[in-house]
Order: structure tokens, then sequence, then C-alpha cells
């Protein structure tokens, strides 16, 4: 049972192919592509990728445990060359296309984390990175990486590496006396299922990208498709009644999870089991009896082996491969993401993916001399993966001397100055409680700024507008936190204790320093984030009345402390990131402009709720930045050589520093209407 890495034949026993396991990748590829194309209806499209995982843990456990019987022993070096062959070299032409592509389309300010991500990508590791960099998948197409579907891959090919590990220290230990071959070999499969389920479970909620991306919280889902092979429970112990039900209820479970499961449900956690369980019953149904007694399959394996979703199974592999960029890069060239323009990538995509399977896929996978020998396997694919690093070696290099040129100065500075706290002095209080503290620092009136990293954006100009007044500016914001006493969820779809602490000491500084104004700006961008007090989703109705209670609450607590309550009007967030779009090829301050109704879209209940309060109230002054930047019909993204935001929903330090003279008349305001 000893592993063999160096034999230079290929494995005794090969898959037994399945006509409708072929079907049912036809059935995953299609929701996927039609998720991500953004048609309507397939809100639980990204469920197709769980079905792929159980398929591939289904047949490559098979597989492995057919040699292992035949044998008695696994060959790593042959089934590790066999899936190589069968994945890298189709993976290679895609990175490389996708990257030359994308250093026409995209901005020269993407190269860098363009190169980083197909490097990873090539080591099938950009599930890690992905991981680590908090991407989220489920965010809009048009800014997305045009490299993110290869976490998939990542995880499949982890898998690849250690599943066959675990089978022989299976095999190690039935040699040792410690229990029968098969059935040590299904307590491993357990134990992964059991462990990896839990995990997954626990992190989807603790940690819901990390859930997403990585193996250790998606290997229950091959470990689930290796009992199946394991057992001793095929269809052959069924009738075919059974057999039937089976499969019309597993068809059902991977459709429920198509068209009802979508991103507002933690995923994966227990609700991929939906499609886990269908596919598995689909499997399981259609397997053959194998004991001599003629039967024909059921009606939804017949149905699965029908020759349009045989031809698109057979394909599936080199269309996931390619639908993903086609899509993005479609849009970002296009600066659309009408689901027409994504429909019509993906058509495209699947002309492209013809051609990679018979000249690429195909090819590579039946090389005479590829099969007979493992090492030139491994050589021939360890080249390709060195030339792709190569090519992402010069697109990095060229990111750093584009973005160092003149032209493209103003939007790098806007980049850079994003990530910038603007801190001009951190302190401590004695209750120790960290606060900045700008402006005239010796002064002894104070303003004090408080919010989320929209008050962040704000920081340097009104530090530079106390200054200009003689007033002490204190600081306290914390990124995807609002000031105001609202409960709400982060990207992840988590609480974050952080934020209430962050909150309470907010208000007991507010009542330790006694400042004469406090300036609140709060995002307005946290619609589908505002939850009930013990932690249920409510409607966007229920969310704005939420959020004006939640200001006023605030507002009191504020005048409670002898301040005078101003506020800052939060700025339009928009669709995609105008700092890209300018240095697209192509981009220009018209073609980048975005309708005024479209960029307040996002926001609109959150900003008529606050405006209902601010009026109740009667809070003043009151700084507008809507009409700063937008007119009666869309919103501006350059002012001069300077773009406006920085991103989607952050405004540039260029742009903040513009509104310092206002700022000042905004303090000298509220420093009236305080008591002296």
């Amino acid at each position: 049972m000893a592993a063999d890495s160096t034999r230079q034949t290929p494995p005794a026993v090969k898959l037994h192919f399945r006509p409708d396991i072929n079907g049912l990748r036809a059935l995953a590829i299609v929701p996927v592509v039609l998720f991500h194309a953004g048609l309507p209806g397939f809100s639980g499209g990204f469920t197709g990728v769980d079905v792929f995982f159980v398929i591939s843990g289904f047949l490559i456990t098979s597989n492995l445990l057919r040699e292992v019987d035949r044998t008695g022993r696994l060959r790593l070096g042959s089934f590790w060359a066999a899936r190589l062959r069968r994945l890298a070299p189709a993976l290679s032409v895609m990175i490389v296309i996708t990257v030359l592509a994308s250093l026409v389309v995209l901005s020269p300010l993407e190269w860098a984390a363009l190169a980083q991500q197909a490097a990873a990508s090539a080591l099938y590791v950009s599930n890690v990175l992905f991981a680590v960099q908090s991407s989220n998948y489920f965010a809009d197409g048009l800014d997305q990486s045009v490299l993110l579907h290869t976490w998939t891959l990542g995880v499949e090919e982890q898998f690849y590496l250690l599943w066959p590990v675990i089978i022989l220290g299976a095999c190690w230990l039935a040699r040792r006396g410690r229990g029968g071959l098969r059935r040590t070999i299904v307590a491993a499969f357990a134990v992964t299922l059991l462990a990896s389920f839990a995990l997954s479970i626990w992190q989807t909620g603790a940690h819901p990208t990390w859930a997403f991306y990585l193996l250790p919280s998606r290997a229950w889902e091959f470990a689930a498709a290796g009992l199946l092979a394991a057992l001793p429970i095929g269809a052959r112990a069924l009738r075919r009644r059974t057999r039937t039900l089976l499969a019309v209820l597993g068809l059902a479970l991977v459709l429920a999870g198509v068209f009802l499961l979508s991103d507002a449900v933690p995923f994966p956690g227990v609700a991929a089991v939906v499609p886990v369980l269908g596919t598995l019953l689909l499997i399981l149904a259609g397997t053959p009896r194998g004991d001599g007694v003629p039967e024909s399959p059921v009606l939804v394996s017949r149905l699965l082996g029908t020759a349009p979703l045989q031809w698109i199974g057979s394909r599936s592999y080199s269309w996931y491969l390619w639908h993903w960029p086609v899509i993005i890069l479609a849009m970002a060239a296009l600066r659309t993401q009408s689901a027409a323009v994504g429909s019509l990538a993906a058509l495209a995509s699947l002309g492209i993916a013809v051609l990679s399977y018979r000249f690429v896929e195909q090819r590579a996978r039946a090389d005479a001399r590829l099969v007979a020998s493992v090492p030139l396997t491994f050589t021939v694919m360890g080249t390709s993966a060195a030339l792709v690093l190569l090519l992402a070696g010069g697109a990095y290099a060229g990111a750093s001397m584009v973005t160092a040129s003149e032209a493209l100065a103003p939007y790098q500075a806007a980049v850079t100055a994003r990530g910038q706290t603007d801190c001009h002095e951190q302190t401590t209080a004695d209750s120790g409680i960290r606060y900045c503290v700008a402006g005239d620092t010796t002064a002894e009136r104070t303003v004090m700024l408080v919010g989320d990293s929209h008050a962040g954006m704000w920081q340097q100009a009104l530090g530079a507008a106390a200054q200009a007044e003689g007033y002490r500016l204190v600081t306290r914001w914390l990124s995807a936190c609002p000031a105001i006493p609202v409960a709400v969820v982060n990207a992840e779809g988590v609480r974050d204790p952080e934020c209430e602490q962050y909150r309470a000491n907010t208000v007991r500084l507010i009542g330790e320093q006694r400042p004469d104004a406090v300036v609140i700006v709060d995002a307005n961008s946290y619609l589908g984030r505002v939850i009930s007090d013990t932690g249920e989703a409510i409607s966007p109705e229920a969310q704005g009345q939420r959020w004006a209670a939640a200001y006023s609450q605030f507002v009191a607590q504020i005048r409670g402390f002898g301040a005078v309550a101003a506020s800052v009007e939060d700025n339009p967030q928009l669709g995609f990131n105008p700092v890209l779009c300018l240095t697209r090829v192509f981009g220009s301050a018209e073609n980048c402009a975005p309708d005024l109704a479209d960029a307040l879209a996002t926001t609109d209940v959150l900003r008529r709720a606050e405006a209902t309060a601010l009026d109740t109230l009667h809070v003043t002054p009151r700084l507008l930045t809507v009409q700063r930047m937008c007119d009666g019909r869309s919103c501006r993204v350059l002012v001069g050589r300077d773009p406006i935001l920085a991103d989607q929903g952050h405004l540039s330090s260029a742009f903040t520093t513009l509104q310092i003279p206002d700022l000042q008349a905004f303090l000298r305001t509220a420093m009236a209407e305080a008591s002296p």
C-alpha cells in the first residue's frame, strides 16, 4: 500500500463513465454562468459550485478506492499527474489570455492586483488569497477580479493533493491491524465530514469569507461524496421506485438551491446541505446495479444522459474557466452591469470554451507522451506555471512604472490617500479611550467629529478648517460602524462587538471632553445591514425607521452633554469605482459620470430617514454634500484633474480640501449656537 510517485505508467484503473454524472455537470455549470451573467431568477446559481465539489469527491474517491482494491496501493505521482493534465493546461491558457486582455481593458491601477491574483491562480492558492483579502464573492461584478472564479480550482486542487494522502493513512492503519481497510477508510471520511461541517457552520457565522473560500470548511462536501463512494449502499440495494423517488427529491433539492437560495443566506454552513444532499441523491439514484441484472436508468438519469446535457457537461470545465473573465471584461469595457450584456458575454464564452476544450483540454489530457511519463507531465505543467508567473511578474513591474506617471498621479494620490487616517496627534484619555486631536490643539473651544469611515474622510479638511478658526478638533471614527446607536452587521453579515464598544466609548468620551459641538458623519449605505436588536433581518421601511430613531437618540445624548449637534450629509455611493473607470481605456468624465438617481439609489432610504430626523430635531448646521457633486440629472466624478471620489463611496482628499472655506463657515455657525 505504499505510494509510488515515480512510476511512468498510468493508473491501472480509470474512472467508469457515468452519463448521468456528466449531465449533472451541465446542471451545475448553467446556473453558475447565468448567476454570474446577472440573469434574474438564478439567485442561488452559485450553488452549482457545490454540485461540482460533490461530483469531484465521488468520482475521485471511487477511482482511488478502485485502485486500492485492485492493486493494494496508490500511485500518487500518477494520480496527481493525471489531475494536472486534466486541469492545468486549460487554466494556464485562460490566465495568460485573460491577463493580456485585462492589461488593455482594465485600469493600470488594477494591474498589480491582477498580477498577484494570476500568480496565485497558477499555483492553485487563489482561494487563500481572496480569503485573506476578504474579497466579497457577491459584490457587484463591474469591479470584481477577473480571476475570482479560480478560487474553486484552488479548493479542488488542494482536495486532490490531500485526499489520497488520507486514504493512504487509512491503508497504513489497516495494515497494522487497527480495523479492516474499508472500515478504516469510512471512519476517516466520516471524521473529516463531521469536523469540516462543524467548522463550516461556525466559520459561516464568525468568519464567513474564510468559510466560503477555504478547503477546511468545504471539505465536508467532498467527504460526503467520498462516503457515498465508500459505503456499500449503491443503487443495487434499492428498488426502481425508490431510486426514482430519490432522483426526483435530489433534482428538487438541487433546483431549490439554484432558485430559492441567495446571497442573503449565510453560506456555506447549513444552507449548503441543500445542493450537496440533492447531488448525492442524484448520484445514488443513478448508480448502475452492477449485479448482472439488466435495468434501464430511472427517468431523471435518462434526462441527465440526453445529448444536449452530455455536450455541455463535457465542456463544463472549459466553460467555467472562460465565462467569468469574459463577462467581467465585457462589462468593464462597456461600463455596464446589464444582464443582457452579461448573457451575451456568457454565450460568447461558450464559443471560446468549445475551442479550449478541443484544442487545449482534450489534447493535453490524451497526449501519449505525457500520459506515459509522470516526470514529463510534472516538467511540462511546471514550465507552464512558470511562464504564467513570469507574465504576472511583468504585469506587476508594468503597473509600478505606469502608475508612477504624471498622467495617473492625481488618481494614484486619491487611492493612496484613501487608506490614510490623517491623525495629527493621537491621545489617550484618562479612561483609556484613544482619539485624535487636530486643529488648534491649544484652543479652549472644542469640536468633536464622530462616525464611520465617512467621518474619517472629512478629518483632514475639518482639521484645517478648525485650525483656521482657532478650534480644537477631537476625532473618533471606526470603519463600517455608524456612530448612531443602530444595530448593524458588517459586510460579511456578522454583528461586530468592536462596533458596540466603539459607540459606548464615543458617548463616554463626549461626556469627558465636553465639546462645544459634535459633528456626525455616517454613511447612508447600510441598507440591508440594519437589523433588529435581536438580530433578525427587517424590511427596508423598518430599517429607515430604526435609522431615524437611532439618529434622534444620539442627538439627544449629545445635547444632554450641553453640546450642539451638527451634521454632514453623506455623499452618493456609486455602483462602480470611478477612479478605475476614469483610468480605463476610453474613460472620461462624461462616460464615467453616473445618473443622480443611480448614485442615490443605494442610500435613498436611510438618507431620507436621516433627513427627516434632522428636520424634526431642528439640527443645524448641516453641510449638504450631494448638491456639491451633482446637478439635477448626474453627478460629477472629476473636479479639474482630481477625482471627486477615491472609490465607490469615499470622497477624495482633493475634493474635501476644496470644501475647507465652507467648513470654516459651518464650524462658525455651530460654535455660535453653542454656549460660550
